[in-house]
């Protein structure tokens, strides 16, 4: 447990609290390098009203205006036959390429290149040849350097992400669980401080290699028992809830496996996915998890899931059934928000135009 006397944006101490329009501040933008998909978020300071805007509080509120959004379906983790625990020709060589389109792409959303912060996590930290792969992307961006975010910078980042909720900005304790291919990040949060952050290698796409031979082939449940006993091992003494105001808090969903989870559900109540509830049961989880493995990849694509994330979706789910076991929790609450806010928000939080 880590006791981080520090508000959600980096700060010390409380701050002025103030609220009011800043204009031409100039874009950041954030490019994750994450496991299965490569993202970039370009956003500034919003000057101004409207409704999407994304509201900062603590040391001071501001509001965040997002201007673009861009994603490249690119998986730097091992597919089969690849080697395990490093980066491998192929994603060296397309994560690159597609690092450079991105960073064209925040370039042509308004940030220049000063303002452009390349992020990576649990897969490139994990890889043997990790600094290789940095070197790549440092190559193919014209110089800019790589930051892999150590599990206290990551789970600092998506804290302050999910701070940036209505849902939980008044929250005066909540949870927060952040599953990607190659690892699932737990964080408490108490009065906008994060007082326990940890980071499991039990991501999507690290326990499908390792556990499912046939991915795109029906799973059978003892499988499915055999992946969620490893997930349930991996967070012994990592998820349990130190006390029952703890076991009673709101759990926030960061990832993948929640918004598409979401977007499947809206698409069957006939609703917009912004209309359905961002609420997940347990219940409702463990049903679409059962539903999703009993078919072959091709049975589970729909527009809501793309064959990128078809394949190790089951298993996603079944990573979150674990969770729940040992956290407690009876339903997780999806978020829109995601490391790259978070770091957005910190990076704006310490801009001289503010």
């Amino acid at each position: 447990m880590r006791d981080i006397p520090k508000d959600l944006n980096g700060r010390t101490g409380r701050g002025e609290a103030r609220n009011r329009q800043v204009d031409a501040v100039p874009p950041v933008a954030v490019i994750d390098l994450g496991s299965n998909t490569l993202k970039v978020t370009v956003a500034t300071i919003a000057g101004g009203s409207d409704p999407s805007d994304i509201v900062v509080s603590g040391g001071g509120k501001f509001k965040i205006r997002v201007i673009s959004r861009v994603t490249e379906e690119v998986r730097i983790s091992p597919l089969a036959g690849e080697p395990e625990g490093a980066v491998s020709p192929r994603a060296m060589r397309d994560g690159a390429a597609a690092a450079r389109r991105l960073l064209d792409a925040a370039l042509a959303a308004g940030a220049t290149r000063e303002r452009v912060r390349i992020v990576a996590t649990s897969m490139v930290r994990d890889a043997a040849n990790g600094a290789e792969f940095c070197a790549a992307v440092a190559a193919a961006t014209g110089g800019l350097r790589v930051e892999v975010l150590d599990g206290l910078a990551e789970a600092r980042g998506v804290a302050a992400a999910v701070a940036t909720d209505p849902a939980f900005a008044r929250e005066p304790l909540f949870r927060v669980v952040d599953l990607g291919g190659g690892s699932l990040e737990h964080i408490l949060v108490e009065r906008g401080a994060v007082r326990f952050e940890g980071s499991r290698p039990l991501g999507a796409a690290r326990l499908t290699r390792r556990f499912v031979p046939a991915p795109a082939e029906p799973i059978p449940p003892a499988l499915l028992a055999t992946v969620e006993d490893a997930a349930l091992s991996g967070l012994a003494g990592f998820a349990e809830p130190a006390d029952a105001a703890v076991r009673a808090s709101p759990v926030a969903g960061c990832g993948g496996v929640f918004s598409v989870a979401r977007a499947i559900f809206a698409a069957r109540e006939g609703v917009a996915f912004r209309d359905r509830s961002p609420v997940l049961p347990v219940a409702e989880v463990r049903r679409l998890r059962d539903e999703m493995a009993a078919v072959p990849l091709d049975d589970r694509i729909c527009p809501a899931l793309s064959a990128q994330r078809a394949d190790i979706f089951p298993v996603a789910l079944t990573v979150l059934l674990a969770f729940a076991r040992v956290s407690g929790a009876a339903a997780f609450r999806e978020t829109g928000r995601n490391l790259r806010i978070g770091l957005i928000a910190q990076m704006l939080a310490q801009s001289p135009a503010r």
